[in-house]
């Protein structure tokens, strides 16, 4: 969370790029540690009385009026023994769905760079991938009936090519509409 450096007695003004939802406006401590706390359309006049002690951060927190994204701003405003923010531009940066979809690339890119790492870290990476496939395709099971009913180790094929697990041995699964002790009605 971004922090401003405020100072008893030292008014601050928060600038906005777009207009601000000034009902929306929460301020900590707003009815006791502040002299003057003013939204108006894009500018927050803020006047503190009592300065957050060392290490205190005391949240801002304010919705814009357009339906951009992020929706909301978030500050800290903390002390400083010699600095003071004065004037703070907040500036929202729009998250566009090709810079979503950089940011995914990214973390997909990360995600493989750690499964092909060798050692510990990507091996833990390799073995929880391959048990998210077990239970996502015992999962699938279940939800069609199909109940395998003796899944262990030797029951599972890794393909090696790409890690893909196989649930194999169907041999006590339990299938819907099927009768107890493995007969079925009509043969």
């Amino acid at each position: 969370m971004p922090e401003v450096r405020v100072a008893a007695k030292v008014t601050t003004y928060l600038r906005f790029d777009a207009p601000i939802a000034r009902a929306s406006l929460e301020v900590e401590g707003r009815a006791t540690r502040f002299k003057l706390v003013d939204p108006a359309e894009q500018t927050i006049i803020l006047e503190i009385a009592v300065e957050p002690g060392p290490g205190e951060k005391l949240g801002v927190r304010v919705r814009s009026k357009d339906a951009g994204t992020p929706a909301y701003a978030t500050l800290a405003l903390v002390s400083h023994p010699s600095l003071v923010d004065k004037e703070v531009e907040v500036v929202r940066r729009p998250r566009t769905v090709e810079a979503l979809e950089a940011a995914l690339a990214e973390k997909e890119a990360q995600l493989a760079a750690l499964k092909a790492a060798s050692g510990p870290a990507g091996l833990v990476i390799k073995l929880v991938d391959t048990f998210s496939g077990v239970v996502r395709t015992v999962g699938s099971l279940h939800a069609c009936g199909v109940y395998h009913r003796d899944l262990k180790a030797e029951n599972l094929i890794i393909r090696r090519s790409d890690g893909r697990p196989f649930v194999i041995d169907f041999g006590t699964v339990r299938l819907p509409g099927a009768l107890p002790g493995g007969s079925r009605r009509g043969l």
